[in-house]
């Protein structure tokens, strides 16, 4: 047989894919032809390399082999056919791509980037819910004392519920709880003559006076106090992830930015209370704000999930600033878990089926 009949065989032949009949033909034919031989050689190398890269995905032990071939004297070429040449360059690019694969990483994103990304992945968030929990801990005490708590369900920015509890015990027990729908405030609070939660009640008017205004308070957990959040942190360290609602989360820990958030605060309070900011009693408001926030530190721990970017926990500590002066030894730290984000939540009304008001709500319009 001729050379090119038999080197159509060849690359079978080096893959034992042949017929007994036709191996036989091929043998015969290279015992006489030195050329078929050395290019049945050279198929036969493809063909190692790729069994090598197969069994043996060492980078460095591939990469130092790849470098001694690049080493070695050329070989001697030979005129090949097409079809031939389409046989090496095919397995010869799937090789080359299979190192070039070896050597992608996942690109390095600094958390300045995380948080721009956090950023606007919560600034397009329409709709989601979040347990809130606040617990102080005093100079001596060893664990946490829980404050009170709050469920909230934000179907828009116009439309959310909230609950407030106090905490007694293990058995927390709602004391307040507050719709707003549009220009429409429904209120109820708790008229357990067992409760001596002062400090829920006055959160709770302020609540009601901050809604009022068309504002959100700074301190309530929600998209806005988020976003103040991530626009203020500073000393961001990455921390191990971690899994939040089956959720691979990214994990750092940051430091708040007080002069920035401090500044943001004097913009925003005005418009909340309602106040002239050229009022001289509006300027001693923002400054005992600011004299009772300035010697704080807050530290906030933030879960962010690895390919939505969106804020799914976040821990918040407040205490004294190491180089402040304050006597108080009293540490608060909260805990926010948000979750359902842009599903459809309806809030309705506290009405009964006649359309009256449930008993112990007030309504008040905006």
């Amino acid at each position: 047989m001729k050379c090119d009949e038999i080197r159509k065989w060849l690359s079978a032949y080096a893959d034992d894919e042949l017929t007994t009949e036709q191996q036989k033909l091929v043998e015969q034919h290279l015992k006489e032809c030195a050329d078929c031989r050395n290019r049945l050689t050279e198929y036969k190398a493809v063909s190692q390399r790729l069994g090598i890269l197969q069994a043996e995905p060492s980078l460095s032990n591939f990469t130092r082999s790849v470098m001694l071939k690049i080493k070695e004297p050329s070989k001697k070429r030979y005129a090949w056919s097409v079809k031939r040449s389409l046989f090496v360059a095919v397995p010869l690019v799937i090789v080359l791509a299979v190192v070039g694969s070896l050597f992608v990483m996942k690109p390095f994103v600094t958390p300045e980037k995380v948080m721009a990304k956090a950023y606007a992945a919560t600034e397009a968030t329409k709709s989601y819910r979040i347990t809130h929990s606040n617990s102080v801990r005093i100079s001596g005490m060893t664990t946490w004392m829980n404050e009170y708590s709050m469920d909230i369900e934000y179907a828009s920015e116009t439309e959310y519920h909230i609950k407030l509890y106090s905490s007694e015990g293990y058995h927390p027990h709602s004391e307040a709880e507050l719709i707003v729908l549009g220009d429409k405030i429904y209120k109820q609070e708790s008229t357990s003559p067992t409760t001596t939660f002062t400090a829920l009640s006055s959160m709770m008017q302020f609540l009601l006076n901050e809604t009022i205004n068309g504002h959100l308070p700074l301190y309530l957990p929600s998209k806005e106090a988020t976003l103040n959040e991530l626009d203020s942190l500073v000393s961001v360290k990455k921390l191990p992830s971690e899994k939040i609602d089956g959720v691979k989360c990214l994990h750092y820990r940051a430091n708040l930015d007080m002069e920035k958030y401090l500044a943001e605060s004097k913009v925003k309070i005005p418009q909340i209370y309602g106040l002239d900011p050229d009022d001289p009693s509006t300027h001693k408001i923002l400054q005992d704000y600011e004299d009772f926030w300035r010697p704080q530190q807050i530290i906030m721990e933030l879960w962010i999930g690895e390919d939505d970017y969106l804020v799914r926990q976040s821990i918040t500590v407040i205490q004294p600033a190491p180089d402040s002066n304050l006597i108080s030894s009293r540490i608060s730290r909260s805990v926010s878990h948000l979750f359902d984000f842009n599903q459809q939540i309806v809030i309705q009304p506290p009405l009964d089926i006649t359309g009256q008001l449930l008993p112990g709500w007030s309504i008040t319009e905006r």
